[in-house]
């Protein structure tokens, strides 16, 4: 699991994510450094396509309208020609920002994602191996499982008794932050 976490943080790394969303919430952008942004970020992912692994997470976020030939032409062009540099200028276009949005999702989808996996690679920790119950007809089985509703809050001190109550536990953590955002 840390792996996948490494994966997903070098991927927002290599993106340059953060650095967009952050420097195009800004009031006022320089251009040159906005291109540069955007340039890296074509790097990043022309490197990140190169790991056959990373193509699904591409196709799930439809990467290639960002970062086809055409699009990509397109925001250079609107951006090295550009005469305003305010925020609502560029917010105005519509292929910057669908740039903005993309990078954004990404950064937030992954933002959840390792705030779940970092929480459920706690739990799985504490969790220890289900307590076998023997019967009469000298069979075993495990103890009956409370669970709560889906959407229920969570708990205060789950009592865990296997792997699948750490799953609805997670489960109940992820919901709540998803909820939070």
């Amino acid at each position: 699991m840390g792996q996948t976490v490494n994966k997903i943080k070098q991927l927002i790394s290599d993106l340059k994510s953060q650095e967009i969303m952050d420097y195009m919430n800004q009031w006022q952008v320089d251009k040159i450094h906005l291109l540069k942004l955007i340039v890296e970020s074509k790097i990043g992912f022309d490197q990140a396509m190169m790991d056959k692994t990373n193509e699904q997470i591409f196709a799930d976020l439809e990467e290639a309208k960002v970062y086809s030939l055409s699009y990509y032409s397109d925001l250079i062009m609107f951006v090295s020609t550009m005469a305003d540099t305010n925020k609502s200028t560029l917010q105005s276009n519509y292929t910057l920002q669908n740039f903005y949005l993309f990078h954004k999702i990404l950064f937030k989808t992954c933002t959840i994602a390792l705030s779940f996996l970092e929480e459920s690679t706690c739990i799985e920790q504490k969790v220890e191996a289900p307590k076998v119950v023997k019967q009469e007809v000298g069979e075993q089985k495990a103890p009956p499982v409370k669970r709560g509703r889906l959407i229920g809050i969570p708990k205060a001190e789950p009592v865990l008794v296997g792997a699948e109550e750490a799953e609805d536990v997670n489960l109940s953590m992820f919901l709540s932050k998803l909820a939070n955002f």
